[in-house]
């Protein structure tokens, strides 16, 4: 992905009770000092998270950016990115935003999503 130095993808499950539950848990360092070129990183790697098609997430997908300087990464998702939960502090909390399964269907489709275009 350009701009993009450094990134991981991983899988968190817990158990309660007899339910199962997943989230894509995806982290990743931009390059970029673009708000625009950030913000188009934040909605591939959602893009990216939702298209995994072996795990079934269905606490959704969690995304954190390292940009420097730190800026809120909730805040690059524009307002169509329903129920997303960002906080600005403390300061570790900027890298990090969580979308609900609910959202990334309303937003990207049913799951799994269509792999993105990650050349662009």
């Amino acid at each position: 992905m350009p701009g993009i130095s450094e990134s991981s993808i991983k899988v968190d499950r817990t158990v309660t009770g007899l339910q199962t539950n997943r989230r894509i848990w995806i982290e990743a360092t931009s390059d970029s000092t673009s708000r625009d070129e950030q913000a188009r990183q934040v909605e591939q790697l959602f893009q990216l998270g939702w298209s995994v098609n072996d795990v079934d997430a269905n606490k959704g997908v969690s995304v954190r950016l390292h940009t420097s300087p730190q800026v809120i990464v909730g805040d690059l998702l524009d307002s169509s990115w329903t129920d997303r939960e960002f906080r600005s502090s403390p300061a570790s909390f900027r890298a990090l935003v969580v979308v609900p399964r609910s959202s990334l269907e309303s937003k990207l489709g049913k799951w799994p999503g269509d792999v993105p275009d990650l050349e662009s």
